[in-house]
């Protein structure tokens, strides 16, 4: 045999007098043997494009204008689950004293929301792939609605019990939404609108922990007579327990499963492919084996768990050194979410500009700054500069300066093509 031959061999096959290489390509749909052209350039591309047209034809896409009431919907939904979650922790010196208890006992009213989404996350997510979106909204909507209206009787120092029972309900609430943002992008919005759209549902139960932080110090004052102090308790109480009653309703009349024509080609093929083909198991496995995605879920989790863990404790760090200080406690909050700007910078950035991976190392070790204090340490506590200056700033906390700074990262990607969402919906690809 020739050296020529041998080559040939070693490539494979070849097409026409060329002795061009071709290669299998695999769609984001299944495998099929593709031939491709190595070294074509253009014309390859097109006979890709144009056989991948002949496998899938295109289908009937349409965007609705009602697209846009479902992500309001689940919004404010979200919004009211997460002010739940800190109205206790931002004026925990106050509930301690409502209610005679420790310090500890104040703390797994905000712990018992992240032990219960521990358990409930992969059955609920299961729950989401077998009986549908809106079926899991409505479920958790409800729970929103009832924790909320249990806490409503608790507005007395002998019902902390009570109290943490309606919360634990409230808790199993938040199970049932954090998955949900990346499915109804993907089920109601066009392809260059799903990270967009994802974005605007987790900012939803951001502006729900920053009116957490803000609102409740405003409506329960640090006065000392217990029967004014329950009075401003119950106001509060029945305040969230209407805002979630509304939101049940409208979730109830409104929301919608799916639009009757799907929003992208993506979708119009996903809903071609039969149900026995999917296995829930196997995709969880996949997962776990992806290393971006695991390096990505470590990341995420110290990140995460390092906000949740200040957020819990912000008043108690504070009121420590400037007794009195809970509504000033409560207006710090927020900042650890770039609040009122850096939403919208990274909400811009992250979807319209596609720079997510770069942006995910940038905000795990740079701090940042904040326009609305004067001196402002403004790191991520998360990251290795955060994790000191966060610290050494209460050292310097006086008036306008706050130790703030942690940016709620949602989303990032190892490439164009997929969304690697850690609320929930571990992995979602929206390529088409």
């Amino acid at each position: 045999m020739s050296v020529q031959d041998e080559w040939m061999d070693c490539l494979g096959e070849v097409r026409g007098e060329d002795w061009t290489p071709i290669r299998k390509e695999r769609t984001s749909f299944g495998e099929y043997n593709h031939q491709l052209l190595l070294g074509d350039g253009e014309d390859a591309l097109e006979t890709s494009v144009l056989d991948t047209a002949q496998l899938f034809p295109l289908m009937e896409t349409k965007l609705y204008k009602r697209r846009w009431v479902m992500l309001f919907i689940f919004s404010i939904y979200s919004m009211s689950n997460a002010f739940m979650w800190l109205q206790y922790s931002i004026i925990s010196n106050i509930f301690m004293r409502f209610y005679e208890i420790d310090s500890l006992a104040i703390d797994w009213l905000s712990m018992i929301y992240f032990l219960t989404y521990i358990p409930f996350i992969l059955p609920v997510m299961w729950l989401i792939d077998n009986r549908g979106m809106r079926d899991v909204v409505v479920v958790g909507s409800a729970f929103n609605c009832i924790g909320a209206w249990i806490k409503t009787s608790t507005a007395d120092p002998h019902m902390f019990a009570m109290t943490f029972f309606g919360q634990f309900v409230c808790s199993v609430a938040t199970v049932y939404i954090l998955g949900i943002p990346s499915r109804l992008a993907s089920l109601w919005f066009g392809q260059q609108e799903v990270s967009t759209a994802c974005s605007i549902g987790v900012l939803g139960n951001q502006m729900g922990i920053a009116i957490g932080f803000l609102i409740p110090p405003i409506l329960v004052p640090n006065v000392d007579d217990i029967n004014e102090l329950a009075h401003h308790i119950r106001v509060m109480f029945y305040i969230s327990a209407g805002v979630a009653t509304v939101i049940f309703i409208l979730v109830i009349i409104m929301f919608q499963e799916r639009p009757e024509i799907p929003p992208s080609q993506a979708q119009a093929q996903a809903r071609s492919i039969p149900p026995d083909q999917y296995s829930y198991t196997a995709s969880i496995l996949r997962l776990l084996c992806n290393k971006p995605f695991m390096l990505l879920m470590v990341s995420y989790g110290l990140n995460v768990g390092c906000f949740y863990a200040v957020s819990t404790l912000l008043n108690r760090m504070i009121i420590e050194h400037y007794p009195g200080e809970e509504v000033n406690a409560g207006r710090i909050g927020p900042n650890y979410y770039h609040c009122w700007h850096g939403w919208v910078a990274d909400m811009w950035h992250l979807a319209g500009q596609d720079q997510n991976l770069q942006t995910n190392h940038l905000v795990c070790i740079s701090p940042h700054s904040d326009r609305d204090a004067c001196l402002c340490l403004h790191p991520k506590p998360g990251s290795p500069v955060g994790r000191v200056c966060h610290s050494w700033s209460f050292r310097l906390l006086h008036d306008r300066i706050s130790p703030s700074g942690l940016r709620y990262l949602e989303s990032s990607s190892p490439s164009p093509k997929g969304r690697l969402l850690i609320n929930g919906a571990l992995w979602q690809e929206t390529s088409s």
